[in-house]
């Protein structure tokens, strides 16, 4: 079951799902979640990016992202329903300045449109507002540096 106030903890969780875990864990809840394909508007079951990865949606509340060959869950994303806190202050939603105040150490990525920080990714919209949080496992902090980093995790071996 998802908690969709639980805290989002980077590197970690968000909603009680933990980084890491496979998808198998998620054989129930999976089908509950439900979908809209963007370019169609109509009901579908999972969006598949790139060759090997998958994301799941529970509508406006939560991506998860795994990867098809090892069936890890890699990334999660908090979207506009979800009720937890980073750092029981952050919550997505709030004001990009608000969040600098509280967060100082957090490096925007121009090439991503992210403000990110070890295993966390916070993306704002045209207005300076949070859109999403997204806590990732360390492996992705290292792929851009390093093709061959990048290929066996494409291949799953992480």
């Amino acid at each position: 079951m998802v908690d969709i106030n639980a805290p989002i903890k980077p590197k970690l969780s968000i909603g009680g799902i933990n980084l890491r875990s496979h998808i198998r864990e998620y054989y129930d809840i999976i089908p509950t979640f439900s979908w809209v394909d963007k370019a169609t508007l109509g009901d579908c079951s999972v969006y598949i990016f790139g060759s090997f990865h998958v994301r799941y949606e529970m509508r406006n509340t939560l991506y998860l992202f795994f990867n098809i060959l090892n069936g890890k869950l890699y990334k999660i994303t908090a979207l506009a329903n979800y009720q937890g806190l980073l750092l029981d202050k952050i919550k997505v939603g709030m004001n990009i300045v608000d969040l600098l105040e509280l967060q100082p150490n957090l490096v925007y990525d121009e090439f991503e449109e992210v403000y990110s920080y070890e295993g966390l990714a916070i993306e704002t919209n045209e207005i300076g507002m949070i859109e999403s949080i997204s806590v990732y496992v360390e492996e992705l902090d290292t792929l851009d540096s390093d093709v061959e980093l990048r290929r066996q995790f494409e291949k799953g071996n992480w």
